[in-house]
């Protein structure tokens, strides 16, 4: 794991920094900031260490290597140069706003405001958009508020037939289907679940076992609620259905169970015991830095996201996106999801079978910004959650 948080932080651009928290949670292990440290450490100057940077901006004094990190920054044109001015700064960086890194907030860089923050704890922004999908916002506006779960103020027009549910499905997840997910590592089915089904997921999902705020765990910006079992219909079907129809595709991975009651009675033996399928609520300004889900020892090569909110009318962006790693560069493929869009994805790669070898390519995926509007989604991950 060590070496994917080294991987993580080459990618970084020069002239940028990233926290702990985020590297942590672009490998799939959010909240794992102290880790991320350590391997950085044992890399030493194999990695970029120096772009990376705990909540508060800078490496504390104690670490010893705070002024080395400050200096090597400041070579990139990451921070100011001692005696610098803010501004002038940001314009010999093209940047019209700076970011305050502890306090995820921006402002224009010849704010007066902006003068009085900590030199070693800011961040060049482009534009607006650019700070924004950072998951950082506006001092004077603040942070547009996070959206609780609809629950008991969603009513569904009638009850969900689950067949239907499988009658679709049978019908989309097809070998094209799997074929392209197998190629691409994503693959979608618009318009699987009716407005109705989607409601009925939305009112149903009333109990969650815990819920967490994204930007404290690097995630970015909105709410994960994890909805305690069982699911409310059509997901508990569409769930079970899914697993026993990715279950060629997953081949290609490793020997996986037939059954998800198999791959649960594997995840509790091996510690994983909690919910692990997700309410995503996400509004203004909400974004989901890429990463990945891994949740224990035991794993699906594949997880599934349903969009229950319409699109133009609920909210815009909000694009769900898919992130190949070529060596440090990534390669972004966004989609616009909408109500009732089916997206089955590999979580952490895909196999490349171009040329004459088969090769693994990493993959992340996350969230563009939503830009108006708030858009709910179901997550489904297969194994249970350590």
């Amino acid at each position: 794991m060590s070496n994917r948080y080294v991987e993580a932080a080459r990618g970084i651009r020069r002239g940028e920094t990233r926290t702990y928290l985020e590297i942590a949670a672009q490998v799939g292990r959010s909240g794992a900031a102290r880790a991320v440290s350590r391997a950085l450490r044992l890399a030493g100057d194999d990695a970029p260490w120096h772009r990376v940077v705990p909540a508060r901006g800078a490496l504390p004094p104690e670490d010893g290597r705070a002024g080395e990190q400050l200096e090597r920054l400041r070579t990139e044109g990451a921070r100011p140069r001692e005696r610098e001015q803010i501004a002038a700064w940001a314009r010999r960086r093209n940047a019209r706003l700076v970011g305050n890194v502890a306090k995820r907030t921006f402002l224009p860089a010849d704010d007066p405001r902006a003068m009085q923050w900590p030199a070693h704890a800011l961040e060049p922004f482009r534009d607006e958009e650019s700070a924004r999908e950072r998951g950082y916002h506006d001092l004077d506006r603040g942070p547009s508020p996070i959206p609780e779960p609809p629950g008991v103020g969603v009513r569904p027009r009638s009850p969900v037939d689950p067949n239907a549910v499988l009658e679709r499905l049978d019908r989309a997840v097809d070998d094209a289907f799997r074929a392209e997910l197998a190629a691409s590592g994503v693959a979608r089915a618009a318009g699987l679940l009716t407005a109705n089904e989607c409601a009925s997921i939305l009112a149903g999902a009333v109990r969650f076992e815990r819920s967490i705020d994204m930007a404290s765990f690097g995630y970015g910006r909105g709410a994960y609620h994890y909805i305690a079992e069982p699911l409310p219909e059509p997901a508990l079907t569409l769930r079970t259905a899914l697993y026993a129809r990715l279950q060629a595709v997953a081949a290609d991975h490793g020997e996986f169970p037939r059954t998800l009651d198999e791959l649960w009675r594997r995840s509790r033996a091996a510690g994983q015991r909690r919910s692990s399928s997700i309410l995503l609520c996400c509004g203004a300004d909400a974004v989901n830095h890429l990463h990945r889900d891994v949740y224990g020892e035991v794993r699906f090569p594949y997880q599934a996201l349903v969009c229950l909110s319409h699109r133009g009318r609920d909210f815009e962006g909000g694009e769900f996106v898919l992130a190949e790693e070529h060596g440090i560069e990534l390669r972004h493929r966004a989609i616009p999801v909408d109500r009732g869009d089916l997206v089955v994805f590999a979580t952490t790669a895909r196999i490349d079978r171009t040329g004459s070898r088969r090769r693994k390519v990493e993959l992340r995926h996350g969230m563009t910004r939503v830009t108006r509007g708030t858009r709910f989604g179901l997550g489904i991950v297969f194994p249970l959650a350590r």
